[in-house]
């Protein structure tokens, strides 16, 4: 083990400042000198003064009976003088700022000795701690966890890993500090000759993270834990992180974070629909759409009278056949009921009208021309099926209907008209987009007649308003 023994009891000791920062030197120490240093001829003062106390004294012959003090031609002059030794001063600039060296030759040590000693401060601190150097050290035994961690002394840089060091007696801050750690500050007192043992195991520094996701109420995982609440800030150890982050309806979001030490993360996802937004619209479920159980509408169509076979008793005589197809429009109205899945029309009626001239061939006359017909149409019950796409409704329904059709027409200058009443089948296809519980809008393709027997086709828009009704007749709908 290396210790210095304290100087106090040491006789006068001569200061010399060789090197380019002597007048700097001699200034830095004599500022700092305290009560323990009386005996070192410091500055040109203390050794003018003592030089003229000495001059009276009668010359010393100590190499005479002590031939080793003489070893040194310095000492022997020294001695001669009433001086014990000599201190050669000299510094240099660091990375840190500012590091003396003492050539200590006294008459106590078998050879001279050196003491180093440094600052990151200005010279007057570097020169501070190599005075507290000079009057004595003792040894730090120093045990760290990690084994690379560094170590400071008074905030300047003195080492890495475990070991004993050299460290000036007296109070000192240690701080110790490895990346990826908390770093750990003590108090340290080191007493000259002593050994001081410490033992420093850093903790692995904490990582501050908080996560924001759209939507809010994806469920979070971190290394396959549920983290509950991941807006409130958590912290953590650093390290990597494995973050998952999924939603049903929602691609997983998977990735490995490296949290680093002492950092503080906020972070924002938004995950990405696993469906483009307008099938995620589609999928949603909108109650609007059935919320009321009855429903009034109105519509108007755009029809198309097809060519037909007709056994019809006119005024003139009886229509055979239309050959050709009649353009016209239709209006109705329907009363209808709705229960999920389920729809009802209990009453539609259509009133439509066409308009020729076209084709036709009567039993009698032959060529003939129809020039318009009017059809009332008259639909009891229509049973059909609904099913809600976001505020989308596709249907279809179909059942019987009685039609009343009136023809008239002309042979030359003669007119002819004729009306009679069939039973049909009717079917109609449609598409409803329901703004709120009351209204709606619809586009739809009706279809009337009998196979073989010509057919009425049309395609119109109409409008919709639900109302509520009295449980009492919501409990009787199927």
């Amino acid at each position: 083990m290396l210790v210095s023994t304290a100087l106090a009891d040491e006789g006068t000791i001569y200061w010399q400042y060789p090197g380019p920062y002597g007048e700097r030197l001699e200034a830095a120490f004599t500022a700092v000198r305290t009560s323990r240093d009386k005996h070192h001829l410091i500055s040109e003062t203390d050794r003018r003064r003592f030089l003229k106390k000495q001059v009276k004294q009668p010359v010393r012959e100590n190499c005479l009976e002590d031939q080793s003090v003489c070893a040194s031609e310095a000492l022997g002059i020294l001695d001669a003088i009433g001086m014990d030794g000599r201190i050669l001063a000299t510094a240099k600039r660091t990375e840190f700022g500012y590091e003396i060296t003492l050539l200590h030759e006294s008459k106590r040590h078998k050879s001279v000795r050196t003491i180093t000693a440094g600052a990151s401060g200005p010279l007057s601190q570097a020169a501070n701690e190599v005075l507290n150097a000079l009057h004595g050290q003792g040894t730090l035994s120093l045990s760290v966890t990690p084994e690379d961690a560094f170590f400071f002394l008074n905030d300047m840089p003195y080492g890495q890993g475990t070991g004993d060091h050299l460290i000036t007696t007296g109070t000192h801050t240690l701080k110790v500090e490895a990346p990826g750690f908390k770093s750990e500050s003590m108090k340290v007192e080191v007493k000259t000759g002593e050994r001081i043992r410490v033992r420093v195991e850093l903790v692995p520094a904490a990582a501050i993270i908080s996560l924001v996701t759209a939507p809010k109420d994806a469920s979070v995982f971190l290394d396959g834990e549920r983290w509950e609440n991941p807006s409130a800030e958590r912290s953590l150890t650093a390290g990597k992180r494995l973050l998952r982050v999924e939603k049903e309806g929602y691609k997983t979001f998977e990735q490995t974070l490296l949290l680093k030490p002492s950092s503080v993360s906020s972070l924002k996802l938004k995950l990405i629909p696993s469906d483009p937004p307008w099938r995620q619209a589609l999928k949603t479920k909108v109650p609007a759409t059935t919320a009321m159980p009855v429903f009034i509408r109105a519509g108007f169509s755009g029809v198309s009278v097809r060519d037909r076979a007709h056994d019809l008793s006119t005024n003139l005589s009886t229509l055979e056949s239309v050959n050709e197809p009649m353009g016209g429009q239709t209006f109705g109205f329907a009363l209808s009921l709705r229960k999920k899945s389920l729809l009802i029309d209990l009453l539609r009626i259509d009133y439509g009208t066409a308009t020729g001239p076209a084709k036709a061939r009567m039993n009698n006359f032959g060529d003939v021309e129809v020039t318009d017909l009017s059809r009332l149409t008259v639909a009891p019950v229509w049973i059909g099926y609904q099913f809600e796409i976001w505020r989308l409704v596709p249907y279809a329904m179909g059942g019987f209907a009685i039609t009343n059709e009136t023809i008239h027409g002309r042979n030359g200058a003669s007119e002819f008209s004729g009306d009679q009443t069939e039973l049909k089948l009717g079917a109609e296809l449609g598409l409803r987009y329901v703004f709120n519980p009351h209204v709606f809008v619809g586009l739809s393709h009706q279809v009337e007649g009998f196979p073989g027997n010509g057919s009425q086709l049309g395609i119109g828009l109409h409008v919709g308003y639900a109302f509520d009704v009295p449980q009492q007749i919501k409990d009787l709908i199927p």
